[in-house]
C-alpha cells in the first residue's frame, strides 16, 4: 500500500453522493510548489488529485469543503495511466483518503 500526505487546495466544492448503506465524498484537491526553470525565473507546477472518503453516514463538515479551501489529506494512493484522445498519457492520482483536516489561515478565523 501506498500512503501518501499531502497539504493543498479545493478545485471545487466537494460533492456528496448518497450510496445505499453510505455517503461518498469526492473532491480534488492541488499542490503546487514552486521551481525555477534553466532561465532561472520561478514556475509553478501543480498536481492534481482526486480524493474520496466514505461516510456510514452524512458527513457534518462539507460546509466547509468550498472550493479554495486549504486541506490536509493522508490515505492510500493508487495511480491509473489514461490515453488522451491527443494519444498524449498521463496518469490519474487518485486517494482513498484516511484522515481529512481542513486548514483555516489566521485571518479567516478572526
Amino acid at each position: 500500500m501506498k500512503n501518501i500526505t499531502i497539504i493543498g487546495y479545493l478545485g471545487e466544492d466537494a460533492k456528496c453522493e448518497q450510496k445505499e448503506n453510505y455517503s461518498l465524498v469526492t473532491m480534488n484537491v492541488a499542490t503546487s510548489e514552486f521551481r525555477k526553470d534553466a532561465n532561472n525565473e520561478k514556475i509553478t507546477i501543480t498536481d492534481w488529485f482526486s480524493c474520496f472518503q466514505s461516510y456510514n453516514k452524512e458527513p457534518k463538515n462539507l460546509q466547509y469543503l468550498k472550493k479554495g479551501q486549504r486541506v490536509a489529506i493522508q490515505g492510500s494512493i493508487s495511480f491509473k495511466q489514461v490515453k488522451a484522445e491527443n494519444g498524449n498519457v498521463y496518469f490519474n492520482k487518485n486517494i482513498n483518503v484516511k484522515m481529512l483536516e481542513i486548514l483555516f489561515d489566521k485571518k479567516e478565523t478572526e
